[in-house]
C-alpha cells in the first residue's frame, strides 16, 4: 500500500493492514513467489486407508489433482508415498501452478475433489475412530482368508488346471494363496527361485526378456486365466526371462512342489504344462536371436 523512509505498509490475504518497520524488513528473509518465474509447487499431504493398494490410491489422488482448476499439466502432478502405518498410509500430492495467489483455492478445491474421487474410485479415506478388539490372530487370519472352495474356483481360471480331478484340485488348493502385484512389478523371473506357479485372476502382464543393459523386450501378453512361473533360465546369466505386471494384478499362487506331485500322476496335465513351456521357450529363443542379431548389426555398423 505504501513505502516510506520508516515503514512499509502491506495488506495481507485477510484484508488486514500490516505496518512493518523498514529496519525489520531489511534484516528479514523475503521469499519472492514470482521470480525467477511464476511457477510454484503446491504440496498437499493426504492420508488414505491402509487397505487401499497404493496404485489405486495414487490413481485416485492424481485424478483429483488433474481436475483442480489452475493446476498445470506441465509439470504434471505427482504422488509420493510418505507413510506406511496401519490403519492409514500417507501421501504427498505435488501440483504446479503459475499464480501463487491461487494456492489456497487450489488446496481447498483439491481437498473437495479427493472426497468425491475417493467414492468414485472406491478408495476409502481413513476414519478417525478406532475400535480395539482382543482376538485370536491365527483364527482371524484363517477366517479372513479365502476358503478352499474359493481357491479351487480361482485355480479353475487356468485352462491347464481345468484338466485335473476334483481331488487333485483340492490338493493344489491346500498349497495355494492369493497375492497381488503392483503395476510395473516383476512377478516371476528366471533368475529368482520363487518356487511358485501363478494363475492370473485379474489384470494384464507381459512375458519379457531382460538384458544386462536394462533392455527389455516383449515376448507375449498375458491376461486372466494365463499362468506364469517355473521359468527356466536357458539363456545363461546374461539374459533373464520374466513376467512384468502391466496393471495391478491379482493372482493365485501354487507351490511348485504341489503342482509337480499332481502332474506326476496326471499325464494329461504334465503334457499340457510341457507344451506350454516348449512354446514359451521357442518364443524366448526367437526374441533372444533377434536381440543378438540387432546388437551384431549395430556393432558392424560402428566398425564400418
Amino acid at each position: 500500500i505504501d513505502i516510506n523512509w520508516r515503514t512499509t505498509v502491506i495488506e495481507d490475504r485477510d484484508g488486514d493492514v500490516v505496518v512493518i518497520p523498514n529496519s525489520a524488513l531489511a534484516s528479514a528473509n523475503i521469499t519472492n513467489y514470482s521470480s525467477p518465474s511464476e511457477l510454484h509447487r503446491v504440496v498437499v499431504s493426504v492420508q488414505v486407508a491402509f487397505v487401499n493398494p497404493p496404485t489405486l490410491a495414487k490413481a485416485m489422488l492424481l485424478d483429483a489433482a488433474r481436475s483442480v482448476p489452475g493446476v498445470l499439466e506441465d509439470p504434471a502432478p505427482g504422488v509420493l508415498v510418505t507413510q506406511i502405518d496401519d490403519p492409514l498410509m500417507g501421501y504427498d500430492v505435488i501440483m504446479w501452478v503459475d499464480d501463487y495467489a491461487i494456492v489456497p483455492r487450489v488446496q481447498s478445491d483439491f481437498g473437495t475433489l479427493v472426497w468425491y474421487q475417493s467414492h468414485r474410485h472406491n478408495v476409502p479415506l481413513p476414519s478417525p475412530a478406532q475400535d480395539l478388539f482382543l482376538h485370536d490372530a491365527a483364527a482371524l487370519a484363517a477366517a479372513d482368508g479365502p476358503s478352499l472352495a474359493d481357491l479351487r474356483t480361482d485355480l479353475r481360471h487356468s485352462p491347464l488346471l481345468a484338466l485335473v480331478s476334483d481331488d487333485d484340485l483340492d490338493q493344489l488348493a491346500q498349497h495355494a494363496r492369493r497375492e497381488r502385484f503392483a503395476v510395473g512389478e516383476l512377478m516371476v523371473a528366471s533368475n529368482r527361485d520363487s518356487g511358485d506357479f501363478l494363475v492370473i485372476l485379474d489384470g494384464q502382464a507381459r512375458l519379457v526378456l531382460l538384458g544386462p543393459d536394462g533392455d527389455e523386450r516383449p515376448i507375449a501378453e498375458l491376461g486372466p486365466g494365463d499362468s506364469v512361473g517355473l521359468i527356466e533360465n536357458e539363456l545363461g546369466d546374461e539374459l533373464v526371462t520374466a513376467a512384468r505386471a502391466l496393471t495391478d494384478c491379482a493372482v493365485v499362487a501354487v507351490a511348485s512342489s504341489a503342482l509337480g506331485e499332481v502332474g506326476s500322476r496326471n499325464t494329461e496335465l504334465a503334457a499340457a504344462l510341457n507344451r506350454t513351456a516348449a512354446l514359451r521357450r521357442r518364443r524366448v529363443a526367437r526374441v533372444a536371436r533377434a536381440r543378438t542379431n540387432e546388437i551384431s548389426t549395430r556393432a558392424n555398423g560402428v566398425e564400418r
